[in-house]
């Protein structure tokens, strides 16, 4: 029988272990070439124990989904290895070793759904390799760093439900692999940088923040991919970009609670064929509603209340 020191992978995911940080820690003290740990949802408990740092050779560490209550080792930055590390849902305090973001090998980070893990994100370097960064529903602060940029590789950042504040570094539009961007539920100000780089865009949500300023149409030229926009609840001022009415896969489109005005133009040169949700209430918006807006057949829900719409013209009331 081979040895089960030689272990190099372990999928404990799902089985109920129930056991304390020393005693999990201890029992894998022995298998010295690990690397990969995955024990999701294993019942287990905290605190994290020290001998976990001695698996140096990691490459994958899952402990999603556990009652851990516990800080994360300054250690785990000496997993120079490390491609995948997944924590989330854990009950983590304390403060986030913000050496783990230098990991050059890290691909995914996941630490979201830990409500009293504190933090920030430092200047990230230009030999990061992170390509998914979800923190959402941490206590993370502080601005987003302009150096967010060196993340070249970056397909999915959710960092919603935070305490980020300051504007939106403009180095954002160099993010071309950005698929999904969720930063909704934070104090940002200022502008809205152009995203018209990021062509594999799907998702967008910059959902209750204080931004400002004019939604340019060419900050959504040639999303061609993108089915969400939701900026709800800011401050946006001046037209409702009709570019965003051209985008082939759009199916909802959520800008209500901002200080949009204009008169929303006729839709008869909008190529959306699959568009379900419009929602542009509470704005400025005057003029007649653009009776084309009806013949959008793929419609579910429109809201176009507490606007200015009037009976001019050929349009509808409201």
């Amino acid at each position: 029988m081979q040895n089960l020191t030689d272990i190099k992978e372990l999928y404990l995911d799902g089985v109920a272990i129930s056991s304390s940080g020393v005693e999990w820690g201890h029992s894998l003290s022995s298998l010295g070439g690990l690397r990969v740990l995955s024990m999701s949802s294993c019942n287990l408990s905290g605190p994290i124990d020290s001998s976990l740092a001695k698996h140096q050779l990691l490459s994958i560490l899952k402990l999603n989904n556990n009652k851990l209550s516990s800080k994360v080792l300054d250690s785990f930055a000496n997993f120079s290895n490390l491609a995948i590390l997944e924590i989330s849902s854990c009950g983590l305090n304390g403060f986030f070793p913000k050496d783990i973001f230098h990991i050059h090998t890290l691909k995914v980070l996941d630490i979201s759904d830990n409500q009293n893990l504190n933090g920030y994100l430092p200047d990230f370097s230009p030999l990061a390799s992170l390509k998914y960064l979800n923190l959402a529903d941490t206590n993370f602060s502080g601005p987003l760093p302009n150096t967010i940029s060196n993340l070249k590789l970056l397909s999915t950042i959710d960092l919603s439900h935070f305490q980020f504040n300051g504007t939106l570094p403009s180095s954002m539009s160099e993010l071309t692999q950005l698929v999904y961007l969720d930063l909704s539920f934070n104090n940002f100000t200022g502008l809205l940088p152009s995203l018209s780089m990021s062509k594999n865009l799907t998702y967008l949500s910059l959902l209750r923040n204080h931004l400002s300023g004019n939604l340019p149409s060419n900050h959504f030229e040639g999303l061609v991919n993108l089915v969400s926009i939701n900026l709800g609840f800011n401050s946006f001022n001046g037209n409702v970009p009709i570019t965003v009415f051209k985008l082939p896969c759009l199916k909802e489109l959520k800008l209500p609670r901002n200080k949009l005005s204009g008169i929303l133009g006729e839709f008869h040169n909008a190529s959306s064929p699959l568009l379900e949700m419009l929602d542009l209430s509470n704005n400025y918006l005057h003029g007649p509603i653009p009776s084309s807006i009806f013949n959008i057949r793929t419609l579910h829900f429109i809201q176009l209340a507490s606007n200015k719409f009037n009976a001019s013209g050929g349009g509808v009331t409201l």
